[in-house]
C-alpha cells in the first residue's frame, strides 16, 4: 500500500516536474523564435529547441499512465473498484515542496494476518466465509468426523473357583470412525 501511494506522489509531482519544463521551454523556443527574427540565432536553434519542447510534452502521457497505475493499484488495495484519486487525495505538493506529508517516527505493526485483515475486501470475505461455515454447522450436526473409543473389562470363567484368577482377566478396546457421508458430498 506504501509503495503505491509513494508512486503515486512520485509521478504527480514528475508530471509537475515535466510540465514546469514544458512552460520554461515554451519560453525558451519564444526567445531563440525572437533571436531567430533579429539575426542572432540560426534557424538550427530554432529547430532544437522545438525539438526539446516536444521531447519534453511527448513524456507527460507516460507519466499520467504510471499515475493512472498507481492510482488503479491503490483502490485496488483499498477494495474499491479502479477510479481516479486526484479527488480523494488532492493534486499533490506544489513544486518545490515535500511530494507527502510528513511521515510519523513510528509505524503501528503487528501480525501480518491483522493487517491483512485491515483491508475492506479482506473483512468481507472473511465475514462471507464465516457466515458460510456458520449455515454449514446449522446444516449438519457434526461438521468433522467423529472418533469414538469403546472398551470392555471383564472376567470370564467356565468354572466359578477360577473366575478370580488371572487367566480369567479379559479386556477388549475397539475403536470407531464416524463421518457422514453428506459431509463428504454436501454443500461448500
Amino acid at each position: 500500500m506504501a509503495t503505491n501511494y509513494v508512486q503515486f506522489r512520485v509521478s504527480q509531482q514528475r508530471i509537475h516536474i515535466a510540465e514546469e519544463n514544458v512552460r520554461i521551454q515554451e519560453g525558451v523556443l519564444a526567445l531563440t523564435e525572437k533571436r531567430f527574427n533579429v539575426g542572432t540565432a540560426t534557424r538550427v536553434d530554432v529547430e532544437q529547441a522545438r525539438t526539446i519542447l516536444e521531447q519534453t510534452r511527448s513524456t507527460i502521457p507516460a507519466l499520467q499512465n504510471t499515475l493512472g497505475q498507481a492510482s488503479d493499484r491503490l483502490c485496488i488495495l483499498l477494495g474499491m473498484p479502479p477510479q481516479d484519486l486526484d479527488s480523494e487525495l488532492g493534486p499533490g505538493a506544489p513544486l518545490g515542496k515535500e511530494p507527502m506529508a510528513g511521515v510519523p517516527d513510528w509505524v503501528a505493526v503487528g501480525v501480518p494476518a491483522d493487517l491483512l485483515r485491515r483491508r475492506p475486501d479482506v473483512r468481507r470475505a472473511e465475514a462471507a466465509a464465516c457466515i458460510t461455515i456458520g449455515s454449514n454447522r446449522r446444516r449438519r450436526s457434526r461438521p468433522y468426523p467423529a472418533i469414538f473409543i469403546n472398551g470392555t473389562v471383564g472376567l470370564e470363567a467356565s468354572d466359578l473357583s477360577h473366575l478370580f484368577e488371572s487367566k480369567s482377566f479379559f479386556g477388549n478396546v475397539t475403536p470407531t470412525f464416524r463421518w457422514k457421508h453428506s459431509q463428504l458430498t454436501g454443500a461448500s
